[in-house]
């Protein structure tokens, strides 16, 4: 992630993002583009920024790049929003798919354990003591 005063196209402060996305420095105050480039990105291109980044002393200042945004997918040539749309239906079809698998692991959970029980109460059942052939 960097700070830039001219949009993105210099970059005045880096700071190394971590792989779960987070990231920290210090840079003077000012109002800077926050700009992200993926490790393989070209030098003259961003994969997100976001512009008037108000950094002031003694203040922390974040900027969420979440690639999910609105904003970051309205950017997105129309190919990519639709491969993305098509992305996002099949992922709430596998949800979907997923709550039914557990609602069945639930219930079988339940019904397992109705068979163990039974199981264990017709051997307590028999297993009473015996004296002359009967049974106490």
């Amino acid at each position: 992630m960097s700070l830039s005063n001219d949009g993105g196209h210099t970059l005045k402060y880096t700071f190394p993002v971590s792989s779960t996305g987070d990231y920290e420095g210090v840079a003077a105050p000012g109002t800077y583009t926050a700009a992200y480039r993926a490790p393989d990105t070209p030098p003259d291109k961003v994969v997100d920024s976001f512009d008037g980044v108000k950094v002031i002393l003694g203040q922390d200042v974040l900027q969420d790049f979440d690639m999910s945004r609105k904003a970051y997918v309205d950017k997105l040539p129309a190919e990519q929003q639709k491969q993305l749309e098509e992305l996002k239906k099949h992922n709430a079809e596998a949800m979907k798919a997923n709550d039914v698998i557990k609602s069945l692991n639930a219930d079988l959970r339940v019904v397992t354990q109705d068979i163990k029980d039974a199981d264990a109460a017709r051997a307590h059942s028999r297993s009473g003591s015996w004296r002359n052939g009967f049974q106490d």
